[in-house]
């Protein structure tokens, strides 16, 4: 078997926790992830379920994993 991560999975694990850090409080300033969430780049399943929710909104790929376009797309939404 391969256990080896793929695609977007693999863009996201890549990144610097710093990354992480923007990346979740930028879901949380667009509303996806909840105000009480814990921002420490660690994706819990709200954090997924937050993910899932915004790629689903903005016509991403569902896949729960922000790819590097996927990253792209939500660093640069208004708040």
């Amino acid at each position: 078997m391969d256990f080896s991560l793929s695609g977007s999975a693999r863009e996201e694990a890549s990144r610097q926790i710093e990354r992480h850090l923007e990346l979740q409080r930028k879901l949380q300033q667009t509303g996806f992830l909840p105000a009480t969430a814990k921002i420490d780049g660690v994706y819990s399943s709200v954090t997924r379920a937050a993910i899932l929710a915004w790629q689903k909104t903005n016509g991403r790929p569902e896949t729960g994993f922000i790819s590097d376009a996927d990253a792209a797309v939500l660093s640069m939404a208004a708040p």
